[in-house]
Parts: structure tokens; sequence; C-alpha cells
């Protein structure tokens, strides 16, 4: 018989080597070691440090015929142990250290990860060592707290940790209600890729249950068909509220069909994503490329703006000058026409008689090209009252007042330096000159 007393009291009687337990993990390792408790069980503890939990499970486990404890510390080999006790040095991944656990004990009722706690290692320990499990036994993973640390590669968040994997397992055993067409393994095999072994189908399906505690998860192992939801079971004859019940006696579980249930199919969100964040930068790129375009449009719209308002100015002043120059006969219309289509619709409006001279200057310097109407303008606005147009100012009374056309034509310095006299306008007297 076993020692007496539960678990806790047997770890607080210990006085061989030291053992270090959550407080809240012997009450439940009470509860779910019980009914191994007087079997001869076979027990592996992985990561064993001092050695004392081993001494406290041979002693709880009284009628036990294998303990083994594996650790990578290699001073645990000098551990020294009783009958039925042993102890294996090595990383327990590494196949040379499972072969030789295996070479003690080839199955196990019991076994406790309470290794690097490490998500990466508690996930390959799992993989590696549920086989050796025997049917009817329990996984057990301590310190599942780690998995939440990023020094242990967890996060709450993180879903490649050991706690990410474990939960992953409750699915498994719930397979047979997916109703997509998808084996075990493929959900793993998406978010843990290449971890699981090419016998992963069989390993997963003998999963019966997964239980979690505080820090602790324990996976029961059971053949397949013991995993089952099973048959629908039927008591008694009375149905007054609905006869279903009756009906479906002896039927296994239905609507298994999903396959019209998009959330039953796996969607790879990060893939998603990324297809949604290369659109969003493409569109962004386009935006760019669109304001850039509006910007120059913008631009363009804008000389266009001030060219037609230079415009308008000229066109207002020819009106101005229409208005206010004397007539002369219509045959002189055919001298006028300018090369545009406005200025050839100004002239049929011209109706001018006499002054054919100061016409003809007027034609000239127009179309010389010589004339800046803008610097007029703005220069001579005190004296465009009287006679509005700026050429005409300028041919009738601006040149005698030393006006200048231009910035580049000085009305004074050119009648200096060519000496002239009389009433010559030396603008027009140029624009001849050059002719010539």
């Amino acid at each position: 018989m076993s020692e007496e007393g539960n678990l806790l009291s047997i770890f607080e009687a210990h006085r061989g080597k030291l053992s270090d337990k959550w407080s809240s993990y012997l009450s439940l390792y009470d509860h779910a070691f019980r009914p191994y408790r007087d079997r001869k069980i076979s027990l592996l503890e992985i990561g064993i440090q001092n050695g004392g939990s081993l001494e406290i499970y041979a002693k709880y486990f009284a009628n036990f015929e294998h303990i083994v404890g594996c650790d990578i510390e290699q001073r645990c080999a000098l551990l020294r142990y009783g009958e039925r006790i042993d102890v294996v040095t090595g990383d327990c991944n590494e196949a040379s250290t499972k072969r030789a656990i295996a070479c003690i004990c080839a199955e196990f009722d019991i076994i406790i990860d309470d290794g690097s706690h490490v998500s990466g290692d508690i996930i390959r320990a799992f993989l590696n060592y549920f086989p050796l499990l025997k049917p009817g036994g329990i996984f057990v993973v301590e310190d599942l707290h780690c998995s939440y640390w990023q020094n242990w590669g967890g996060g709450l968040y993180r879903d490649v940790s050991s706690i990410s994997f474990l939960k992953m397992l409750v699915d498994v055993v719930n397979h047979e209600h997916w109703g997509n067409g998808e084996k075990r393994r493929e959900p793993i095999d998406r978010r843990f890729p290449g971890i699981l072994p090419n016998d992963a189908e069989a390993l997963l399906s003998e999963i019966h249950s997964v239980q979690f505690h505080n820090s602790i998860c324990i996976i029961s192992k059971a053949l397949p068909p013991q995993n089952a939801l099973g048959l629908r079971l039927v008591a008694g004859t009375e149905a007054l509220i609905d006869e279903g019940p009756r009906l479906s006696g002896g039927a296994s579980s239905d609507e298994s069909d999903q396959s019209a249930n998009p959330q039953a199919f796996f969607r790879d969100i990060k893939a998603e994503n990324e297809v949604l964040h290369k659109m969003i930068v493409e569109r962004d790129a386009q935006l760019v490329s669109l304001n850039n375009l509006l910007v120059d449009r913008n631009s363009e719209t804008q000389t266009l703006n001030n060219s037609l308002a230079e415009q308008r100015m000229v066109c207002r002043a020819l009106h101005v000058a229409l208005a206010a120059a004397p007539p002369i006969r219509v045959h002189w219309l055919e001298r006028l026409l300018w090369r545009t289509t406005l200025g050839r619709r100004l002239c049929r409006i011209l109706f001018i008689r006499g002054q054919a001279q100061l016409l003809e200057d007027y034609r000239l310097v127009l179309g010389s090209g010589q004339f800046d109407l803008l610097h007029y303008i703005k220069y001579n606005q005190d004296a465009l009252h009287e006679i509005p147009d700026p050429i005409l100012h300028y041919l009738m009374v601006g040149y005698r007042e030393g006006r200048d056309p231009s910035p580049l034509f000085s009305s004074r310095k050119y009648i200096s330096e060519h000496g002239m006299v009389g009433d010559i306008n030396p603008l027009v007297h140029h624009i001849r000159s050059t002719m010539k």
C-alpha cells in the first residue's frame, strides 16, 4: 500500500532530496493521480533538478514499477536512489536521450514535463513522449505560466507558444464535428509548420481529453474508438415536450457537414492583411501620382488664368481705343486685319475715318510686339484717363512726355541718340528702320 496521507502531507513530511512545487499543484495531483495510486505504474518526470520529487512519488505510488527522471543537467547523474528509480541525463528531445529512457521503460502511465518551460521544448517533448504514454495514461505539463513570458518563447498573443499549441488540442478532441474535411493535423501544420511527425494523425487521434488548470495542462490518452462522441442514448418513454430525442435514439452526431459554413474553413488573415496592405500601398502611390498631376494641372490652369487676365486687359484697352478713335473709311480694314480671330473680329467693328497715319502707326506698333501694354498701363495710369488706350495714348502724346512703351525701350534716349526733331514717334521710327 501507498504511504498514508495525501500528496500534500507526504510532501510536507519529506526529508530527503530537495523538491519544490506550487501548492495548487499538490492538491490537483492528488486528485489526478488517485486512480493510479495503488497500481503498478510507470512514471517519467522530465526535469528533476535536485531529485526530491522522484522520492516523493515513490512514497505516493508505493506499488510503482518504474520511476524515471530525466534532466539536462549532467550532475543529476550523481543522484542515487533505490531500486526501480533511474535517472537519465541529457536533452529529453534528443533522440539518444529518448532511446535511453525507452530502454529503461518502454511505456508510462504518467508523464510529467517539468523541464525547461520553453514553449518550443514543451511542444517537442509532448510530440516525442506522448507516443510512450499508455492508453488510459495522462501527460502533465507544468509551469505553463512561462508560456506568457517572452524569455520562454511566450506571450499572451504569441500564436506559437506552448499554451497556444495545447489549446489547439481541444479542437483535435472534437475533430469529428469540424465538418470541413480537414485532418486533425492540418490546423496545427499551418500554425506550426514542420513540427509534427509523419504519423501525427494517429498520435492526435489518441488524445482523449485536455484539461487546463492554473499553469498546468493534463492530456489523457485513449484508443481512437473511445474518443468518439458515440451514439445518442435514450432512456424513459414519456416525451410530452419533444419527440425528437426518442426518434433520434441510437443515432450519431448530426450537422457534421459544414461545407456551407464559411466560418468552418481556414482564412489566412495574415496573408489577407498582406494583400490588403499591398493594395493600400498601390492606392497611396496612385493618389500621390494623381495629386502631383492635379498640382501640375492647377499650375497650368493658373498660367492660363493669368494669360486670360492679360488678354482681357488688352481687349478692354482695345475696346476703349475703338470707342475713342476718330472714324476712317472701311477700306482701311484690310490693312488692319490682325493675326488672331479676336483681332479680326475687332477690326470688323473698327469704322474709322481720317487720321490714316495714326491708324497705320497703331497697326505697326501693335503688330511689332515691342509695346508692353501691361508695363505702360502700370506706369502711366495717371495719363490714361484722357486717352484710355495705351498704344493710342503713346502715339498721340506719350512719347512727347517721355513715356516709355516697354522696359526695354527709352523714348528720350532714342530721340537723343538719333537727333530726332519734329513730330516723329521714336518707337515707330525704330520699328520702320529695322524693317528696311
